[in-house]
């Protein structure tokens, strides 16, 4: 009588990834940090990066590229963009659609 493999346990964790993006080139003062996450085709190639990062009392920034270089590159620059130029400042125009409510930016 052959045994059958015993179950593999489920990780009791989970190891998260993390990213920075910094607001504006050597501005070492304004860092900010996030999870990132690596998206693989079925072969188990990367083909994409994205990260998420909370800056406290400005709201979250999101961004998506091919590499990781690329991800840091887009990340500092709407991290500057948001704290330094205000981007999203603006309370811009809204309107209201079927009781639902949408922003123009």
């Amino acid at each position: 009588m052959k045994k059958d493999k015993p179950e593999k346990k489920k990780a009791r964790f989970e190891i998260t990834e993390m990213f920075m993006a910094q607001c504006g080139k050597d501005q070492w003062s304004q860092c900010y940090y996030g999870s990132i996450h690596r998206e693989k085709d079925e072969n188990g190639k990367e083909i994409s990066v994205n990260s998420h990062i909370l800056i406290p009392g400005d709201g979250d920034i999101w961004s998506k590229a091919e590499d990781q270089r690329k991800l840091g590159d887009l990340l500092d620059s709407i991290v500057e963009w948001r704290l330094k130029n205000g981007l999203h400042s603006d309370p811009g125009v809204t309107s209201e659609i079927a009781g639902q409510k949408f922003f123009y930016n």
